[in-house]
């Protein structure tokens, strides 16, 4: 497969809907790929991609509403920066949320569904940045390769 030029950022428009998060994740995997992005960082950006998509996909837009979220992706030679801008609701208080995992100390049946997608962005990601500017939400971050 031909490498693309990893000097020009790789932009992506979606709707907010599942599907096309979706396929949106399997593009920025192929991008990736091509950029010779290797698995063991291709990984952790597709999880925390996937976290910071859904999260958008359910809380930033209410159902029935259309929208927009568009990524830019820039891989570098250890690490990829990513880009998600969306036209939903701002975070609560415009601000990230803390990332505190829920307590799995419970009971198996009281184990949480879910409560670990800040956590995991968290985890993964430095240079985490969220600003509200003219109606747009912009979400950045890099994810470093080896960082298990």
């Amino acid at each position: 497969m031909p490498r693309n030029d990893a000097n020009t950022p790789f932009v992506l428009t979606l709707d907010n809907s599942d599907s096309a998060i979706r396929v949106g994740l399997a593009n920025v995997r192929h991008y990736l790929e091509s950029c010779d992005v290797e698995d063991d960082l291709c990984g952790p950006v597709e999880v925390v991609l996937a976290e910071a998509l859904n999260n958008i996909v359910e809380h930033a837009f209410g159902p029935g509403m259309l929208g927009t979220i568009r990524l830019e992706i820039m891989p570098g030679i250890d690490s990829v920066i990513c880009e998600i801008h969306d036209n939903g609701a701002p975070l609560p208080d415009n601000a990230l949320p803390p990332g505190i995992p829920p307590a799995v100390d419970v009971p198996r049946a009281e184990l949480p569904e879910g409560g670990f997608g800040w956590y995991i962005i968290r985890r993964l990601t430095t240079d985490l940045h969220y600003a509200r500017l003219d109606n747009e939400n912009r979400l950045s971050f890099k994810v470093r390769g080896e960082r298990f």
